[in-house]
């Protein structure tokens, strides 16, 4: 590992300046003029252009200089998170099925032009070691990964998601609807619809996801009367009776029935908790907490890079400069 900044993502920043700019990537351009070599006295010739070899240490000046840490590092963190642990077969099923939908929406999209399109997507994201499909996998694989490395410093650190979890007080939440031309005056037929939820959701055993399906007049009947995740700040797109009361039950536990202009609502709160929220199969809190906390996703970056020992060559400004990025904290 510690050699992995020389022998491995130097490669493809290169192709990234020499052709791209890191917009636009040229595959062919790059198979044909840009091929890895061994070694020149001595040292690691990452690639040939235009008959001139270039070593690991030449581009740590030139690469850096030109293109500035702010390219550098989604390339560096994708080889960092490459082979932070072993890929679980699970991960691999997610891998291939997220990858044949990739493709065939790029298929759609842009035709024959499909493996450009994908290429180049893939250079934007900062991913430079394999093109087409193969590379579309290994990218995914990556990102899978990471994604786990994330998930897991959250639950095993949760004084991280204590500030947030208390100014913010995230909750899953559901609801049923039954519309009513005017709430004050429901016709006969309205009030019979509205009597038949309440049977429904009274009777034993009762699922109010099942119940929200059959019954709710609302396009979220469709995932079970579903809101997803919410916060104090986004339950504010609600009419006002609807946030008055979000907050005025427990997980489990649902609302009396209110009005409101739409017409009659009842509201259940899924969860309210992280390991809630992970049973019913919903991820979107991490993202709240890291849009939160962005230094966060610095540090498990860096532990990562700690616990692998990985090092950055010989150039002390590029060292810096990522150590940097990752161990100095703004001032709020």
């Amino acid at each position: 590992m510690s050699e992995i900044i020389k022998k491995n993502w130097f490669v493809g920043l290169v192709g990234l300046f020499l052709f791209a700019g890191v917009i636009y990537f040229a595959t062919d351009a790059i198979k044909t003029d840009v091929k890895a070599l061994q070694t020149e006295d001595g040292k690691d010739v990452v690639f040939s252009y235009a008959d001139q070899n270039y070593t690991a240490d030449d581009m740590y000046d030139e690469v850096y200089q030109t293109l500035d840490i702010g390219v550098i590092i989604p390339v560096l963190e994708l080889e960092v998170y490459r082979d932070a642990m072993e890929v679980t077969d699970a991960i691999k099923s997610d891998v291939d099925l997220n990858s044949q939908n990739i493709v065939t929406s790029l298929k759609n999209e842009y035709g024959e032009q499909w493996e450009f399109a994908l290429d180049r997507l893939l250079v934007q994201s900062g991913y430079v070691t394999k093109s087409g499909t193969a590379g579309l996998k290994d990218y995914l694989t990556i990102m899978e990964v990471r994604n786990f490395i994330e998930k897991e410093y959250v639950k095993n650190n949760p004084n991280s998601y204590k500030a947030y979890m208390e100014e913010n007080k995230p909750r899953l939440i559901s609801h049923i609807l039954v519309k009513m031309v005017d709430k004050d005056n429901p016709t006969a037929a309205e009030n019979e619809k509205l009597e038949k939820v309440k049977e429904a959701l009274a009777k034993p055993g009762a699922v109010f996801a099942t119940v929200a399906a059959e019954f709710s007049d609302d396009g979220s009947a469709e995932n079970g009367g579903s809101l997803g995740l919410n916060n104090v700040e986004s339950v504010k797109k609600f009419v006002p009776e609807f946030q008055e009361q979000v907050y005025t039950v427990d997980a489990g536990e649902t609302t009396e029935w209110f009005k409101t202009d739409y017409g009659y609502h009842i509201i259940r709160v899924d969860a309210t908790d992280l390991e809630g929220f992970e049973k019913l199969n919903n991820f979107d809190f991490y993202n709240l907490v890291f849009d939160a906390n962005p230094e966060m996703l610095l540090d498990i970056t860096w532990e990562q890079i700690q616990k692998q020992d990985i090092k950055f060559g010989d150039n002390q400004e590029l060292n810096d400069a990522i150590i940097k990025h990752y161990t100095i904290k703004e001032e709020n």
